[in-house]
């Protein structure tokens, strides 16, 4: 997605967000049978109408988030949408700009998309970083990867939920780092996957320090430890495991299936 960096003049940080607008444009064009143009910003608006999608809610867009990449290029405006986002807090200044640019702004929990908007439906639903670890500002009672999975299924079930009735309604979840912490086989109790990325081994090892960040870390065998050393952090390794069976089963499971990019839509 060249475009955004255009648009950004080279300044432009949210790769994860261009990620969610290309899964997004790339299922939705998938669906229509819709023949990309090469002039991006005349296509996406186009789209967009020719799928029905008018109301777009992002959840916890603190900062810069897609929102804002769709304000900033003109296709919020030249597509007619409906902006909205969620989020447990924000800042006066993103209010002052959320304002500006008439993005109906809620603090409020995600977890009960229905409850917060008074039943309000939505054509589009985007989550970028909030189902990972560590991106739920602490709403999390014990902070690590199973309490921030259970609560990621809620926001994707809550958000599933709280489509319209559009057949071309989707949620899209991505990570900003690591991993989105979704279990492909409870997702499939509640939604209809539509993409389902799996980790790439690019990203596999951050995904995995993040999830077991307290786990002893192994020395560089012939640079930085010695054998004696490297011996001694792979015992504590294996006594860290033994000490957080559950935890460390669940993490395992999570990364060898959790997606980089999901896309899910009502059953």
């Amino acid at each position: 997605m060249p475009y955004f960096e255009t648009v950004s003049k080279g300044k432009f940080p949210e790769l994860s967000s261009t990620r969610a607008i290309a899964g997004i444009f790339g299922q939705l064009a998938k669906e229509s049978g819709f023949v990309p143009l090469k002039n991006f910003p005349r296509t996406m608006p186009a789209l967009l109408r020719e799928q029905g999608i008018k109301s777009v809610l992002e959840i916890g867009p603190s900062g810069r988030g897609v929102i804002d990449l769709l304000i900033d290029s003109g296709i919020a405006r030249a597509a007619k949408l409906q902006l909205n986002v969620i989020d447990t807090h924000f800042g006066e200044k993103r209010l002052m700009r959320l304002k500006r640019n008439r993005v109906q702004a809620v603090r409020g929990n995600a977890m009960n998309i229905s409850k917060e908007f008074n039943g309000k439906k939505f054509d589009l639903i985007i989550a970028v970083g909030v189902l990972g670890v560590g991106g739920q500002n602490g709403q999390s009672f014990k902070e690590n990867a199973i309490s921030y999975s259970l609560n990621s299924h809620r926001i994707a079930k809550s958000a599933v939920n709280s489509l319209t009735s559009n057949r071309n309604a989707l949620f899209c979840a991505t990570p900003i780092l690591g991993l989105t912490t979704l279990r492909q086989k409870a997702v499939n109790r509640f939604a209809h996957i539509a993409q389902w990325s799996e980790l790439t081994a690019d990203n596999y090892e951050y995904a995995h320090n993040t999830v077991f960040e307290n786990m002893p870390r192994l020395p560089t065998l012939g640079l930085l430890g010695l054998p004696s050393e490297y011996h001694e952090a792979k015992y504590k390794q294996y006594e860290w495991q033994d000490k957080n069976k559950k935890y460390y089963s669940y993490g395992q499971k999570l990364i060898k299936g959790a997606p980089s990019l999901v896309i899910l839509k009502k059953k």
